[in-house]
């Protein structure tokens, strides 16, 4: 059995339903997140100054990273430096305004 829900920011949650639970698929458009870079330089937004904006990251995107991170990397690198270096990644790089330090 599956179940899907829509949320008001756009995240797809479907849930997959079988005789041991349920399991959890997160999604999420990124369009509107890439675009609003855009925007922000349109404006004038100085993407050196103190306490700018660095990233944007979809909520099903930070869900499975956290889940990764718990997953696979907690006993290692704390979430803050595992989530830096996702950022950094260069499969990221339309998600960020600038490199991050963990």
């Amino acid at each position: 059995m599956k179940d899907r829900f829509v949320s008001g920011s756009g995240v797809v949650t479907n849930v997959h339903w079988d005789d041991q639970g349920a399991d959890f698929e997160y999604t999420q458009r990124v369009d509107d997140i890439i675009d609003s870079f855009k925007a922000d330089t349109d404006r004038g937004h100085n993407r050196l100054a103190a306490g700018r904006l660095a990233a944007r990251v979809p909520i099903a995107t930070h869900l499975s990273w956290v889940n990764e991170w718990r997953t696979k990397h907690s006993d290692k690198w704390e979430l803050k430096t595992f989530l830096a270096m996702k950022i950094n990644s260069p499969d990221y790089s339309k998600l960020r305004n600038q490199k991050i330090r963990g």
